[in-house]
């Protein structure tokens, strides 16, 4: 016995420690020292010694060893100790890995999805965990329990008389036990399902049975063990085989060939794990995430789990192996592994006083848990000492990051190409930590951006302006107005078996008989139900046993179900009415009563009827024998059913119209028109569905596509369900230590539709290995293709070398666009700006960019040495890049765009400046200056200046006449100039001896003045002179 308080004596020393608490920081790896001060005081007479131990708190002693059992849960593990007690870890969500505070005696444990159980050895048993099932309810008075096995929502009690006892959920029948089962030997629990072995070998199996998990193999029998996964069941033989049945998606029931000698079984959510008799481990079935990756050299094995996220396996020496992801530091197996047990004894000699010493040691770890504190106590003193503090606590914090896992970014812009798909990565980060490995699922989300899907689609709603399609998978995809959110489909909403589309909002049952609802709720507790209808603000949904429960928007009773309606069948609801089919053929409606049009007034006598529908203010009835029944408000014609019409499948009601599916796969309707929702696309058959909103139609064909018709607002006739982007769902892993990015990778479905801009968001979700999530949502932008964009781009990343700004590539498109500006006004756009001049290109980087941009290839060294030629002679580069500008290869680049390489008005623009061109050159006998060159072209074409002024303007300049010609030079000039040619020997002696009787001014205008002159004008399109001279 511990003794706190010594016996008080005259000359009594005190020893204790010197503070009440510290604070340790544990590392990854290995262990750290805990130094803890004791002090002796007093006069320090005599000898004196006091013992010291560890003692538990939240904190565990490390221990490899004393386990007898193992069980695996979804996400949590458990663990049976030799002394009977439990402990375990891993996912603690629900309060499945707290175990009740005294629990002990314990013979047995089972883990289920999230909930845990034990038997005791006085055949009572304890449960904990998730209950929203009742599966941790344990049947009052329940006792003489043999075997206990728990599934996903369920637990199974085997008793010592052979009975079984379940409880829990029931909704694939998995708790209702066969009546008169007995002779029951052992017991397992899957996900939907149960499964007894009896004492003769033979199997017995309940509940679900969707992929044969519940159906034994004919003849089975010599059974010694069976397990249960989510889809499959596992039997083990008396001759050391295995047989598996059920869901075989990921090989989980092809056992492997010539597995024998096996001594235990057990089934994962998606993989298998059999134990052989000499200790070793096979496994098969899903390995995503290591699950069924046996280490390697395993073996002195005695036991066997396996679960969702991991496999466990417990040895002859009680220590404990696992393997798969570590989500939620499920394959901790150093069990209790926070600090190291000890104990000793601090002893001070006759007058000694110094402090002493209490040394631990701390084991650090990758796990990411909460702070946790275990204590150090002093007791039995010897030499009549007194403690002054006699406890100390030691908190343990940890340091441990998993890191958050983000992405870098917030947005990503991509432009379509013209056709087929672009790839978009999107890299995802780990920071802030590396501890452990880690994970994170990843889908793509619509936004006004919506999935390529035309495949796979099982049914079809339309509400108001949307339209919502379930795939075969159990997921759902909605697109049209989402102004109330009625198409942003809940992030991981899965396993759904129908839909319904309403004003504004949209409805989803779930195959568990649970409903869900975006932008308008569902009532608390809903369950068992098998139909739902969604009218303008109401719900309304059948269950299982026939009655009806409605809520939402009832100003004209919709939802005021009546008194004692039950045997319903089907049922469906308009704008503020509701309608019910009964098993007997007959119809119930009831609301409209202050927008009264009759539509609940259900026409007297009506029965034989098998289907119903509803629109906004009228109802329709699909008869036995294939005929058509309406009434209510027809004010669009819409409960006049086409004379004749016979052999109809099924029946939808919109707004004011109304569709008929026959029998042969075609559609008829009939009513409002007014945005085509009732002009059946010409040739449509193969249909299989149909659906119809305020003023659109959907059908949906056999071969899992939809067509769609009528108003698009908001795009809800968009059919190629969308074809925007390829919807995708992935998984991203780091392992310990790893901080690498990531990359999610999507790929954008290209078109020639030119559309505004839409978005669509990369979502990441359930993060394992304790990391966190920082920045789960990445927005790409998807920019129509638009050749006239993409041609406007390339001038940006190649003249101006950077990303295009939306307002500057806004511009250039739009007037591309309009028609005001050509590819040479483009190019020159980009060329003479200060931005690109300020680059201050050599003459051979200049011309290397004109040949990349403008001829969409390298230049050959004929071509450069031609154009660094002219640019070395003086010419300007802006003379050069019209001389680009006017070539073949150019104007094929604009043709491949849709665009005119150079107008009008601007090959006129061109021709003036190279008018211009000759007088600098042959006149001045040099280069235009570009201030020169623009002036005297823009005023030619005003038409200020004609070309005799331009000539008088050159001829005449300081410039000229500085350069003291004599007149053979003189005449010589003009004739280059005026001529383009030089001058015949009659023709310089004429105009030489013009000279000796004229002035030169006289001699110039008789040139200007000239027939050829004139002709030179007409081929440049400008006017020589005026009709006055």
């Amino acid at each position: 016995m511990l003794a706190f308080l010594a016996a008080p004596s005259a000359a009594a020393d005190f020893i204790g420690f010197i503070s009440a608490s510290s604070n340790v920081t544990e590392g990854n790896s290995g262990t750290v020292l805990v130094a803890i001060r004791v002090r002796r005081t007093g006069d320090g007479i005599g000898a004196v010694s006091v013992d010291w131990t560890t003692r538990q708190g939240t904190a565990l002693p490390f221990t490899t060893t004393g386990i007898s059992a193992i069980a695996a849960g979804n996400a949590h593990t458990v663990a049976l100790k030799n002394d009977g007690t439990v402990v375990a870890w891993g996912d603690n969500y629900y309060g499945q890995t707290t175990v009740p505070v005294g629990l002990s005696g314990v013979s047995a444990i089972s883990a289920g999805s999230y909930h845990t159980v034990a038997l005791k050895n006085d055949g009572t048993v304890w449960a904990w965990g998730r209950n929203d099932d009742g599966q941790t309810t344990v049947p009052i008075g329940l006792s003489d329990v043999s075997t206990i096995a728990a599934g996903s929502d369920h637990t199974v009690a085997l008793k010592t008389d052979g009975t079984v006892v379940a409880w829990g959920s029931d909704f694939s029948g998995q708790t209702t036990v066969p009546v008169g089962l007995n002779g029951v030997s052992a017991i397992a629990a899957g996900y939907g399902h149960t499964v007894a072995l009896k004492t003769d070998g033979t199997v017995v199996a309940w509940g679900l049975n969707e992929s044969g998990q519940s159906t034994v193999p004919v003849g089975l029998s010599g059974v010694s063990a069976i397990a249960a996964g989510k889809g499959h069941t596992l039997a083990l033989k008396s001759d050391g085989t295995v047989v598996a049945w059920g869901n075989n998606e990921y090989g989980q029931t092809t056992v492997p060939v010539g597995l024998s000698g096996v001594s235990a079984i057990s089934a994962g959510t998606f993989h298998s794990v059999a134990l052989k008799a000499d200790g070793t481990v096979a496994a098969w079935g899903s390995n995503g995430i290591g699950q069924a990756a046996v280490p390697a050299g395993l073996s002195s094995v005695s036991a066997i789990a396996a679960a969702y996220y991991h496999t466990v396996a417990l040895k002859n020496d009680g220590t404990v192996v696992s393997w798969g992801t570590n989500y939620h530091g499920i394959l901790s197996t150093n069990i209790s592994s926070d600090y190291n047990s000890a104990a000793g004894t601090l002893s001070w000699a006759d007058g000694d006083t110094t402090d002493k010493m209490v040394v631990v040691q701390v084991q650090g770890d990758g796990i990411i848990e909460p702070s946790e504190d275990f204590s150090v106590i002093l007791y039995d003193p010897i030499g009549g000492a007194l403690f002054l503090t006699a406890i100390h606590t030691v908190t343990i914090t940890n340091d441990d990051s998993a890191g958050q896992l983000n992405f870098s970014s917030d947005l990503t812009r991509i432009t379509e190409a013209a056709s087929g798909t672009v790839p978009v990565s999107i890299p995802v980060r780990r920071t802030g930590g590396s501890i452990g490995a880690v994970s994170v699922d990843w889908r793509t989300q619509h936004g006004t951006a919506l999935p390529f899907t035309t495949t796979g689609i099982t049914a079809i709603a339309a509400g108001y302006a949307h339209t919502v399609a379930l795939k075969a998978g159990g997921t759902v995809v909605a697109w049209g107005d989402n102004y109330y959110g009625q198409t942003t489909v809940p992030v991981d909403l899965s396993d759904v078996s129908a839909i319904a589309a309403g004003f504004s909002h949209t409805v989803a049952l779930k195959t568990d008989g649970t409903v869900v609802s975006w932008s308008i709720g569902v009532p608390g507790g809903l369950s068992g139900v098998r139909a739902i209808a969604a009218g303008e603000t109401h719900t309304v949904a059948l269950k299982t046993d026939g009655t009806v429960v409605a809520w939402g928007g009832n100003n004209y009773g919709q939802t005021s179900v009546p008194g004692g309606l039950s045997g319903v069948l089907a049922i469906a609801a308009g704008a503020a009415h509701t309608v019910a089919l009964k098993t007997d053929g007959t119809v119930v409606a009831w609301g409209g009563v202050y927008k009264d049009y009759g539509q609940s007034d259900v026409p007297f006598g009506l029965s034989g009827v098998s289907a119903i529908a509803a629109g906004y203010y009228h109802s329709v009835a699909l008869k036995n024998d294939g005929t058509v029944v309406a009434w209510g408000d027809n004010s669009s014609g819409q409960t006049t059913v086409p004379v004749g019409l016979s052999g109809v499948s099924a029946i939808a009601a919109g707004g004011y119209h109304t569709v008929a599916l026959k029998t042969d796969g075609t559609v008829v309707a009939w009513g409002n028109n007014y945005y085509g929702q009732t002009t059946v696309p010409v040739g449509l058959s193969g249909v299989s569905a149909i659906a119809a909103g305020g003023a659109h139609t959907v059908a949906l064909k056999t071969d899992g596509t939809v067509a769609a018709w009528g108003a698009n607002y908001s795009g809800r006739t968009t059919t190629q369900s969308s074809s925007d982007y390829l919807s995708a769902t992935g998984f991203l892993s780091w392992a310990d230590g790893d901080t690498a990015d990531k990359i999610v990778t999507v790929q954008i479905q290209s078109d020639t539709e030119i559309e505004s801009d839409e978005t669509f968001s990369i979502v990441l979700a359930n993060p394992t290995g304790s990391a966190t999530l920082l920045n789960p949502s990445h927005t790409i932008l998807i920019t129509s293709y638009d050749p006239i964009a993409v041609f406007v781009d390339r001038f940006y990343r190649l003249v101006l070398q950077r990303e295009p700004d939306a307002g500057g590539l806004a511009y250039w498109v739009n007037n591309m666009h309009l028609g005001t500006l050509d590819g040479a006004r483009l190019a020159l756009g980009f060329v003479l700006t200060p931005e690109f001049t300020d680059r201050n290109l050599s003459d051979l980087q200049f011309i290397d960019v004109l040949y990349t941009a403008f001829f969409d290839r390298p230049g050959d060294p004929g071509g450069i040495a031609y154009w660094s030629g002219l640019l070395a002679s003086g010419v300007l580069r802006e003379d050069v890049l019209w001389g680009f500008l006017d070539s073949a290869e150019f104007a094929s680049l604009s043709a491949n765009a849709g665009i005119v390489a150079m107008s009008d008005s601007t090959r006129q623009e061109l021709q003036v400046r190279r008018f211009v061109r000759r007088f600098y050159v042959q006149c001045l006998q040099r280069e235009g200056d570009a201030g020169g060159i623009a002036y005297w072209t823009e005023h030619l074409i005003n038409g200020s200046l004609i070309g005799s002024s331009l000539a008088h303007n050159f001829f005449l300049s300081q410039e000229f006449l500085d350069r003291g010609l004599g007149d053979e030079q003189f005449v010589d000039i003009l004739y280059a100039t005026f001529f383009s040619r030089a001058s015949d020997p009659d023709g310089q002696a004429f105009w030489l001896g013009q000279l000796g009787s004229s002035t030169r001014l006289q001699v110039l205008d008789g040139f200007i003045y000239s027939q050829e002159f004139l002709n030179l004008c007409a081929a440049y399109g400008i006017i020589a002179y005026s009709a006055g001279g």
